[in-house]
């Protein structure tokens, strides 16, 4: 998927893998900070499916939909 990102009043094109995430009441999403969720589908090799995760600072959260992006990856309620 293509995220469109906006930096400085300059458009431009990134890719980030999207991620499914399961929502709970322990997650902890906040910007400018690693969020911790729990990864249904993440592609890394490193990242086992099977417990809560620490990912890379968010750098977007859209509250209504939870929905929020990191410096690597793009994530989305399951």
């Amino acid at each position: 998927m293509v995220v469109k990102l906006f930096i400085e009043g300059i458009q431009t094109m990134s890719t980030k893998p999207v991620v499914s995430y399961l929502p709970s009441k322990y997650d902890v999403i906040k910007v400018g900070a690693p969020a911790f969720v729990f990864p249904m589908d993440h592609p890394s090799e490193l990242v086992s499916n099977t417990q809560m995760i620490q990912t890379s600072t968010v750098v977007a959260y859209d509250k209504t939909d939870g929905s929020f992006e990191t410096q690597n990856t793009r994530y989305q309620v399951y």
